[in-house]
């Protein structure tokens, strides 16, 4: 997962938020004065945010993109009957259209339930 990734990097600050688009999560991420960074598992946020970072920012988004863009992936996957998995992109102007980093299709058992999939693409 994204964030045990970044934890063990010394200079990573991990930042929680659940409104990411009000003035004190803007004014958090100013004084963090960052190179990049990478979300996931929210709304939009948007471009006044995601351009703060000097290298951009990066979308760990729970679908497979571009099949499964926009909000709940994983239920669209299943409504679709289309595969699921997780893509990390550079964040972009348009909703989920960023350069793909990277894909990874998950495995899931026809019976899984709609909680273990959510759990195992986050």
């Amino acid at each position: 997962k994204v964030a045990d990734i970044l934890r063990g990097n010394p200079q990573t600050e991990l930042f929680y938020s659940d409104k990411n688009s009000d003035a004190a999560t803007e004014q958090k991420l100013r004084e963090a004065d960052l190179d990049l960074l990478v979300f996931g598992g929210t709304r939009i946020v948007p471009p006044r945010m995601f351009n703060l970072p000097r290298h951009g920012s990066i979308n760990a988004h729970p679908g497979l993109l571009p099949q499964a863009r926009g909000s709940l992936p994983v239920a669209w996957s299943i409504v679709k009957g289309i595969d699921m998995g997780v893509t990390l992109h550079k964040v972009a102007k348009e909703l989920d259209a960023g350069k793909t980093i990277f894909r990874d299709r998950l495995e899931l058992l026809a019976a899984a339930t709609f909680d273990e999939a959510i759990a195992a693409s986050c």
